[in-house]
């Protein structure tokens, strides 16, 4: 299947750079460049593209503006493809909470190391983008938004069934529908030490939407979502703005407590840890990529079995690929609880799928279930 794609940016460098790019990739055709959104409305609707790659800052209309008319009038698959210096960095996690798919840092067009790896993260984001249900993609929650007052999105998500896949692990129920009993069974489970939750593409609102759910009870959060190096910044200080909770880039070093969510920083892994006085801590560290990524879910999750074990309860969201599938395992097996998001839940399933194809997964609920499900933890705290 040939992907296309169509690229605005108000820099003819980054145009041109961006064009030599996709169209060196067999399986993706450039359907036309736009110095501005304008510009690119009118040319789009001669072909309308599979994915737009967009930049935030350029005359007559913005970015933002531009991924809001596309969300009100025609929803398609949105990358942005933006600096992450002043407030760009800023604005880019404010287009992913109104519907962008991805964001993608601008390179130095002038270093080849640069530009392969955005090379490498570009045609991966725009192959997912392409996979994507726009449908699925739009924002669970509005920045202004009381957490208590549902969206029209959100009272859909809420009527979705609870799922619960089949299990050849012992003690596991065979159950392909929860009924009273499993759902009791899942209420019961509400006193954990930790939250670990690990998610990708399509996946930030809903992170969002978890952590507004939660008290200052909640027992401590570590999240992955793949994300680049900076960005991860902004996003934690966006989301703390809106939470009860207190939301931050995790920093090596930083001890657990209760209230405290910690999201891993874009290009360093994150581990937990427990000291010899029994406090539990974070690594934050360099290394290779684990599934391709950096920060790794699955790094993250095997060190939350090792440390947490039976006192861990391991999420795995939205997302392309299998990155987190064997650390849920880990903490599965451990004696800890497992959750995906129900495939049908997903903007790309991707990452779910993977667990569920390994025995990873206690229960698959809709998004807005492991939300409220989270909550009543927090509260029980």
């Amino acid at each position: 299947m040939t992907i296309n794609v169509f690229i605005v940016d108000d820099s003819a460098t980054a145009r041109t750079a961006m064009r030599l790019i996709l169209e060196d990739s067999e399986d993706i055709n450039v359907l036309g460049v736009a110095s501005t959104p304008v510009l690119a409305l009118k040319r789009m609707q001669k072909n309308w593209p599979d994915v737009v790659v967009s930049d935030l800052e350029m005359p007559d209309m913005s970015g933002l503006e531009f991924l809001a008319y596309l969300q009100k009038n025609r929803p398609t698959p949105f990358i942005v493809f933006s600096n992450y210096t002043g407030s760009n960095a800023m604005s880019s996690v404010e287009a992913l909470a109104k519907g962008a798919v991805d964001i993608i840092p601008k390179p130095n067009f002038n270093c080849e190391d640069s530009l392969q790896q955005v090379t490498d993260q570009m045609l991966n984001s725009i192959r997912a983008a392409a996979n994507i249900d726009i449908e699925k993609n739009v924002p669970v929650i509005k920045s202004s938004a009381n957490v208590n007052n549902k969206t029209g999105w959100e009272e859909r998500l809420s009527q979705k069934n609870i799922h619960r896949p089949k299990s050849t692990l012992p003690g596991k129920s065979l159950h392909p529908v929860l009924g009273v009993e499993d759902t009791e069974a899942l209420s019961a489970r509400d006193k954990f030490s930790l939250l670990a939750l690990g998610s990708s593409t399509g996946g930030t609102t809903i992170i969002e939407h978890i952590l507004r759910q939660l008290t200052v009870q909640s027992p401590p959060v570590l999240v992955v979502q793949h994300m680049p190096e900076h960005f991860t910044l902004a996003f934690a200080k966006r989301i703390n703005q809106f939470c009860a909770i207190d939301v931050r880039e995790a920093q090596d070093g930083d001890v657990l407590h209760a209230g405290l969510a910690l999201i891993a920083p874009g290009g360093k892994h994150m581990a937990v840890h427990r000291n010899s006085s029994g406090k539990a801590f974070v690594t934050v560290f360099d290394g290779e990529p684990v599934n391709s990524h950096k920060p790794s879910v699955d790094v993250l999750f095997q060190s939350v079995a090792a440390v947490e074990k039976k006192d861990a309860l391991g999420v795995i969201l939205t997302g392309m690929g299998k990155d987190g599938a064997k650390g849920l395992l880990a903490i599965r097996e451990a004696g800890g609880l497992t959750i995906s998001q129900a495939g049908d839940d997903c903007a790309v399933n991707g990452m779910p799928k993977a667990a569920l194809a390994i025995n990873a997964v206690d229960f698959e609920l809709s998004s807005e279930d492991i939300a409220k499900h989270l909550a009543r933890i927090s509260s029980r705290s």
